[in-house]
C-alpha cells in the first residue's frame, strides 16, 4: 500500500502538505518571511521539548527501577537513588548547576 498508494499513509498526506506549505510560502517570499522563520523556529522547539521530556522520563524510570529501597519509602522521599553524603552533594551541584544555567 506505501508504494502503490503512498498519499493514503500519514507519511505522504504530510510530505505532500509540507510540499504544498513550501511552494505557498514561496510564492509571496517579501510578505511571509517572518511566518516561515517562526515555523521553522516552532517546529524546532516542540522536537527539542519532545526530546527532553523522553529523557527526563526514561532517567526517572532508570532511577525507580535501580534503585534499592522499597516503593512507598522511594516515593515519599524527595530524593531518589543514594542518600549518602556523597549523592547529596551531587545533587544540590547539579541543582545549582541547572539554576545558574537558567539565568
Amino acid at each position: 500500500m506505501v508504494q502503490n498508494q503512498p498519499h493514503r499513509t500519514i507519511i505522504g498526506i504530510n510530505a505532500s502538505a509540507r510540499r504544498n506549505w513550501v511552494s505557498s510560502m514561496m510564492k509571496d517570499n517579501d510578505k511571509k518571511n517572518i511566518l516561515v522563520v517562526q515555523s521553522l523556529r516552532n517546529t524546532i522547539m516542540g522536537s527539542t521539548l519532545m526530546a527532553t521530556t523522553s529523557i527526563l522520563l526514561c532517567t526517572g524510570l532508570a532511577v525507580v527501577v535501580s534503585s534499592t529501597y522499597s516503593l512507598k519509602k522511594l516515593l515519599n522521599d524527595t530524593l531518589y537513588g543514594g542518600h549518602g553524603e556523597f549523592m547529596v552533594n551531587k545533587f544540590k551541584a547539579t541543582l545549582q548547576a541547572l539554576i545558574k544555567q537558567q539565568r
